[in-house]
């Protein structure tokens, strides 16, 4: 992450509620290859979409 790495833009955010039980929500934009992984591996059922 480096030394500056707090100060990039990140296409995505990861919200909760305090009064859910859906646990850790991130929302995410496919912006590059990473984000497509995260995507890709979210279509496969490892992670629960809504």
């Amino acid at each position: 992450m480096g030394l500056l790495g707090w100060s990039e833009i990140h296409p995505f955010t990861i919200a909760s509620v305090a009064d859910s039980h859906e646990g850790l929500v991130l929302f995410c934009k496919k912006a590059g290859s990473w984000t497509n992984k995260v995507f890709d591996v979210a279509v496969l059922g490892w992670i629960v979409l809504r």
